[in-house]
């Protein structure tokens, strides 16, 4: 993956299965908190209010959300168990392995 000048970009260079993961996953960001800002920081999907609420990225293994809001991910880290989780990082493979009605309370917290 190289540099991009937007998230369309860096979404039109993944695989399609991944391109829809990490659309679908956009979209609910944006349906979750409406009026976020979207930007590309580090090189990654990024969305933002005055301060960065999280990012989106495609690694080799996985997908992943970055939550900005470090403690969150620890908070929910029971409804997370299924899924590997870093300090703020939620990796999944699949958008089905995402529980929706945790992100949404951990993007609401983190915005």
């Amino acid at each position: 993956m190289g540099k991009f000048a937007d998230m369309d970009a860096y979404i039109n260079d993944l695989p399609d299965d991944r391109a829809e993961a990490i659309s679908t996953v956009r979209q609910f960001i944006h349906d979750t908190v409406p009026g976020l800002t979207e930007t590309m920081s580090y090189n990654m999907p990024t969305f933002e209010t005055a301060d960065i609420v999280c990012s989106l990225g495609s690694q080799k293994n996985y997908m992943a959300l970055y939550v900005c809001a470090m403690d969150l991910v620890k908070d929910y880290k029971e409804e997370l168990a299924h899924l590997n989780c870093g300090k703020s990082c939620i990796r999944f493979k699949k958008v089905d392995d995402l529980p929706m009605d945790v992100i949404a309370d951990i993007l609401k917290a983190s915005a």
